[in-house]
């Protein structure tokens, strides 16, 4: 049995305070993970970023790589 997700997601923060910029955040993220008897495997990956007017953008990346047996 193999399973594929993916999600998109982006917010909007502002804290109010005075002088602060707001900050958005984007990212997405994919997953792909398969059954073999009882061994799990799991393979994923994902790319955020966050932009204020008070700094440059930044963005990174993460990688997962996984398996699970159950007895």
């Amino acid at each position: 049995m193999s399973q594929v997700d993916a999600n998109l997601f982006g917010n909007y923060y502002e804290s109010g305070l005075p002088g602060a910029d707001g900050v958005y955040n984007l990212g997405a993220t994919g997953t792909y993970s398969h059954q073999f008897g009882r061994l799990g495997t799991i393979a994923s990956l994902g790319v955020n970023t966050f932009d204020s007017e008070a700094f440059d953008s930044q963005w990174s990346a993460q990688a997962l790589l996984g398996a699970r047996y159950t007895f």
